[in-house]
């Protein structure tokens, strides 16, 4: 998108757009939780619910062409960038099927096709491929931004100053997402540091209330224009909320199940746009529930899909055995 960056989030189009995203990961989110719980998905699964509105507002931020990475807590942002949801669901269950054949998981899914390069296991490893797809960019010539979402244990990693140095001293089209996902004092503490940091380097940074989709997409959207005039890299640091543990399996201890359904109920990113949506009189409840149902059959019928299709390496085992697939 371009113009005015507001529009990215303010016309009825692009909030509804806002919202068909987030309910899309929201439902595939929790169908992966369902499937992991079932053993159906193995390894791990790092889920991202209540993080939707950033995932949704980089991706309407972001044109074709651009690029983008992510550490563990990926699907959402491959979900946004339009890749299909039932290639990541087969690639999930570890289908032939999948969106790189099975063989990717849940961290390492990559399609350059849809700008996205990629999760990552290795704490704040994009961060500095994030400048090397930048300086792609720059030396095509393309206007295209990279986008490179972390949390804050990766912004402690030495990698994120030698990006932010290399991205200052060559301009490059980065825009930098820093994601804390709890509401305390070490989260706040956090996103203070990494700023100061990023200002130090000479890279401006603006806070912004990540539960807010359209928030997310105007600041991602003045970031990006900024970076495609040739002005260099921005920094966003996001106040988000995650609903789930650090991983399934895992057993969170930092979140009671009182602050969890206290967060919940006042600030959850879907309720908080469908209030607002209903409250302007730009949607009715019906239009936003039908929106709602159709991401959830959608996610329903991938499922579906994956589960009755071949596993990874079938066809090769039939190939050597003679048997079928």
């Amino acid at each position: 998108m371009s113009g005015d960056p507001a529009a990215v989030a303010d016309t009825t189009e692009a909030a509804l757009a806002l919202y068909r995203t987030m309910a899309l990961i929201r439902r595939f989110e929790e169908k992966a939780g369902q499937l992991y719980g079932l053993g159906l998905i193995g390894g791990f699964c790092h889920l991202s619910i209540g993080q939707e509105a950033v995932s949704a507002g980089l991706g309407a931020a972001a044109r074709p062409g651009d690029t983008r990475l992510a550490g563990r807590r990926g699907h959402g942002h491959m979900l946004a960038a339009g890749i299909p949801p039932e290639a990541l669901m087969a690639e999930l269950l570890g289908r032939e099927t999948g969106l790189c054949g099975g063989r990717a998981g849940s961290l390492h899914v990559v399609s350059p096709a849809h700008g996205y390069h990629s999760g990552h296991g290795l704490i704040g490893a994009q961060i500095p491929l994030a400048a090397g797809l930048a300086l792609a960019h720059r030396s095509r010539e393309d206007a295209g931004v990279t986008f490179a979402v972390f949390g804050d244990r990766a912004a402690d990693q030495g990698r994120l100053d030698e990006s932010l140095a290399l991205a200052v001293r060559l301009a490059l089209p980065v825009v930098y997402v820093l994601e804390t996902n709890r509401e305390s004092a070490e989260a706040a503490a956090a996103r203070a540091r990494v700023a100061a940091r990023a200002e130090l380097h000479g890279i401006p940074s603006r806070e912004v209330d990540g539960m807010d989709a359209r928030a997310v997409a105007a600041a991602a959207e003045k970031a990006a224009e900024r970076a495609r005039r040739g002005r260099g890299p921005s920094l966003i640091a996001a106040r988000t909320y995650r609903y789930r543990g650090h991983a399934m399996g895992d057993t969170d201890r930092a979140r009671s199940r009182d602050e969890q359904r206290r967060v919940r109920a006042r600030h959850d990113p879907l309720d908080l746009l469908r209030e607002a949506l209903i409250g302007d009189g730009a949607a009715e409840a019906a239009q936003l529930r039908a929106i709602e149902t159709e991401a959830r059959d959608r996610v329903a019928a991938a499922a579906e899909a994956a589960r009755a299709a071949p596993e990874a390496g079938a066809a090769v085992t039939a190939a050597r055995t003679g048997a079928p697939v």
